[in-house]
C-alpha cells in the first residue's frame, strides 16, 4: 500500500506546502481564512508512491527524465498514476531508472524543450 502524501504549488507565493499523511496536518497546511480563495490559489498534487532512481519521491506535476525522453507526471482517470508519453504509458521500470529534472510550475520549458 503506498504512502498517501500530497504537497500543493501556491500559485500566488511560487513555492511548494507540503504535508504529511494525517487530515489535520492537510487543515493546518491551508493558510488561515483563505477557505475558497485557498482552492482557486493552489493546485494539489499527490504523491505516486514511487521514487526515481536517485531516490526521490515523485509526485504529479514532476517532470521526470529517462532514456533521453522527457515525462510529465499526472493521473489519467482510475487507473492510477502514469508517466504519459503522448498516449504511451510509462510503467514503474521508468521511473526508476529515470531521474526527476524539474516540474510544471518551476519549470515548464523542460516539456516545451521536450518537443
Amino acid at each position: 500500500m503506498r504512502e498517501i502524501k500530497f504537497r500543493a504549488w501556491d500559485k500566488d507565493e511560487k513555492k511548494y506546502l507540503h504535508w504529511g499523511t494525517d487530515r489535520d496536518d492537510i487543515l493546518s497546511a491551508i493558510p488561515r481564512g483563505m477557505g475558497d480563495e485557498w482552492t482557486e490559489r493552489c493546485v494539489v498534487e499527490q504523491f505516486t508512491g514511487l521514487y526515481d532512481k536517485n531516490g526521490v519521491e515523485i509526485y504529479e506535476g514532476d517532470i521526470l527524465r529517462c532514456l533521453g525522453m522527457t515525462f510529465l507526471v499526472y493521473v489519467e482517470g482510475f487507473h492510477g498514476f502514469r508517466f504519459m508519453w503522448g498516449k504511451d504509458q510509462i510503467t514503474k521500470a521508468y521511473a526508476q531508472e529515470g531521474g526527476i529534472v524539474g516540474n510544471i510550475h518551476e519549470n515548464p520549458d523542460l516539456l516545451d524543450a521536450a518537443k
